[in-house]
C-alpha cells in the first residue's frame, strides 16, 4: 500500500542537503499519501498517515531554507517513518 509514498520518502532521504530536489519527493509524497488514505483500512495504517502529515509539511517548508542545518534530524525522521510503513 505505501510502496510508491516508500519510495519518494526514500529518494528525499537520499537527496536531504539539496533543499529543491528533496522539496519534490516530499510533495509527490505528499500527493501520493492523499492518493491512498481512501482505501486505507487499519487504524495502524490511518495512524501513520497521520504521522506523516504531522511530519510533511513541516519538512516540505523546512527543505526550501537554505539556512536549514538540521538535514540530518529530518533524515532520522524520514527513515524512522520509513521503517513503520514497511513493517505495515
Amino acid at each position: 500500500m505505501f510502496k510508491y509514498l516508500i519510495t519518494q520518502l526514500q529518494n528525499a532521504s537520499k537527496v536531504i542537503y539539496d533543499g529543491s530536489q528533496c522539496r519534490v519527493f516530499l510533495m509527490q509524497a505528499y500527493q501520493e499519501s492523499i492518493a491512498i488514505r481512501p482505501n486505507l483500512k487499519s487504524e495502524q495504517e490511518l495512524a501513520l498517515i497521520d504521522r506523516f502529515y504531522e511530519l510533511s509539511r513541516e519538512l516540505i517548508e523546512l527543505s526550501d531554507n537554505r539556512f536549514n542545518t538540521k538535514q540530518l534530524e529530518y533524515r532520522k525522521v524520514i527513515d524512522e517513518l520509513i521503517s513503520a510503513m514497511q513493517a505495515a
